[in-house]
């Protein structure tokens, strides 16, 4: 799966959580796919609702709940790095605050990322 070369800390800590609750979703899709005795209606079924849990965490507020424990495991306030007239090796995504940064630079491209993988 994709995944930036370098982040700062906060990134990291932001993206462990966004980690763990998709491969919830993936893993027994992809456990299931490789069984010796698949059934393709089966495996199309389970394909498609994993992408159907996937879009619920795009469309939701899960978002929200991963960054309150990434920031209780960071030990406080996460901050939002600096925004550059003219950027070219981080994402520099317009954002009010760290929420909708981390949520906009790293969390929806992954999500974005997995369901167009699952799509092909």
């Amino acid at each position: 799966m994709w995944k930036a070369y370098m982040y700062t800390k906060e990134q990291s800590i932001c993206n462990k959580p966004d980690d763990e609750y998709i491969l919830q979703v993936t893993k027994p899709l992809s456990v299931k796919l490789q069984e010796k005795a698949q059934d393709l209606h089966r495996a199309v079924r389970s394909v498609t609702d994993c992408v159907a849990v996937l879009q619920q965490f795009r469309d939701g507020t899960i978002f929200d709940e991963i960054f309150a424990w990434a920031t209780d495991i960071n030990g406080g306030d996460i901050g939002m790095p600096r925004r550059a007239g003219r950027q070219r090796h981080r994402a520099n995504v317009p954002a009010d605050n760290a929420v909708d940064y981390y949520k906009r630079s790293c969390f929806l491209p992954f999500i974005d990322t997995c369901l167009s993988q699952l799509a092909e």
